[in-house]
C-alpha cells in the first residue's frame, strides 16, 4: 500500500528530491568557495563529489520500493503508444493473445479434470469403465454401454474382475412429504464396494434385492436424508418412489458423487424387468459403461454404473 502511495505522490517527490539535490550542491559549494576555491571550480567539484545527479537520483528511487512501478508504467504507456501508431498490428495481436488464452485455459480444464485431477474414491487409479464394440454405427461411433444383459453375461463370466453396473432412473417421491422429481439411479449390489465408498449409515444392496422380485428398497442420500427426513436415525424409514413403497436401508456419505453428480436416490438395478432393459440390443440406454475393478495379484474386477477397477 505504501508503494501505491509513493508512486501516486510521484511527482511531489521529484520536486522534493530536486531541491534536496540543489540543497546539498550549493552548501558543498559554499564550503569550497569558503576555502578559497573560485566558484566555477567550486560548483564543479561540488558536483563530481556527489556522483552524478541523475545517478544519485536513481539510487534515491531504487530506495523509495517504487521503481518497478515506474518502470512498468513507463513501459505500458510505451507499449499503448506503439500500439496507437500501428492498429492492425495492434489487433492482430491482441486476437492472438485471446486464441492462445483461451486454448490454453480449455486444455488445462480438460487435462485437470481428465487426466490430473484423480476420481473421488478409493484407489481411483484401478477404476476404468467397460464399453462393447456394437455392429452399428452413429455419429457417436460404435462403440457403445454395454445393455444390461450382456453386463451379468460378464459379471458371470469372468471371474478375474469383480463388477458393477449402474443406470440413470430418476422418479418422483410422493412421500413422505410434498412431492418431489429427484435424480435417481439403478445400481447393482456390487457397486459401493467397487468404488469403495462406505455407507454413512445402513447397508448396500444384497444380491436377493438386485434380481426380479427382490424386496422394493432404496438407498439415499445424505442431503435428501436431511431434507424429507430431518436427518432421523432411527432404522425402517420409508418412502414412496415411482408409485411404490420402498424400505431405506442405507444412507451415502455428505457430497458423495456419481458420475459427477450429487444423486438423491438409488434403486437395485436387477428389479428393473421393462422390455428395455431386457433388450440386448439397447446400448443407448444401457450401463454408460459398467465399473469394473481388478485386485492386484489376484485380478478381481468390478463394473459399476460405466466404470471398472483394474
Amino acid at each position: 500500500m505504501n508503494c501505491w502511495r509513493r508512486l501516486a505522490s510521484r511527482g511531489r517527490l521529484e520536486e522534493q528530491l530536486d531541491k534536496e539535490l540543489r540543497f546539498h550542491l550549493e552548501q558543498h559549494a559554499a564550503d569550497l568557495m569558503a576555502r578559497g576555491v573560485e566558484p566555477g571550480e567550486a560548483r564543479r567539484q561540488a558536483r563530481r563529489d556527489l556522483g552524478g545527479v541523475e545517478q544519485v537520483k536513481e539510487q534515491c528511487r531504487d530506495a523509495r520500493g517504487t521503481r518497478w512501478l515506474e518502470d512498468l508504467w513507463q513501459d505500458f504507456r510505451y507499449a499503448l503508444r506503439t500500439l496507437g501508431q500501428r492498429p492492425a498490428f495492434a489487433a492482430v495481436a491482441l486476437v492472438t493473445l485471446a486464441l492462445g488464452t483461451g486454448a490454453t485455459t480449455v486444455m488445462f480444464t480438460v487435462i485437470h479434470g481428465v487426466l490430473l485431477k484423480p476420481l473421488a474414491y478409493a484407489d481411483p487409479g484401478r477404476l476404468v469403465q467397460l464399453q462393447e464394440r456394437t455392429d452399428w454405427s452413429t455419429h457417436r461411433g460404435n462403440v457403445w454401454a454395454l445393455s444390461y444383459p450382456n453386463f451379468l453375461d460378464c459379471r458371470r463370466q469372468v471371474r478375474s474382475l469383480h463388477m458393477a453396473a449402474l443406470h440413470y432412473g430418476g422418479g418422483v417421491v410422493s412421500a413422505p412429504g410434498a412431492a418431489e422429481y429427484v435424480d435417481g439411479f439403478e445400481i447393482s449390489a456390487e457397486l459401493f464396494s467397487v468404488l469403495g465408498v462406505p455407507l454413512f449409515r445402513g447397508r448396500a444392496f444384497s444380491p436377493d434385492e438386485d434380481r426380479p422380485g427382490g424386496s422394493p428398497v432404496a438407498i439415499i442420500s445424505h442431503g435428501f436424508w436431511q431434507r424429507r427426513f430431518g436427518g432421523n436415525p432411527a432404522a425402517g424409514l420409508t418412502l414412496v418412489y415411482g408409485g411404490q413403497a420402498r424400505t431405506v436401508v442405507g444412507i451415502t456419505p455428505a457430497g458423495f458423487r456419481l458420475d459427477g453428480e450429487e444423486i438423491d436416490l438409488f434403486t437395485p438395478i436387477g428389479q428393473d424387468t421393462t422390455p428395455m432393459q431386457l433388450d440386448r440390443e439397447r446400448h443407448g440406454r444401457g450401463l454408460g459403461a459398467p465399473e469394473v475393478r481388478r485386485d492386484a495379484g489376484r485380478g478381481k474386477l468390478g463394473t459399476g454404473g460405466g466404470w471398472t477397477r483394474a
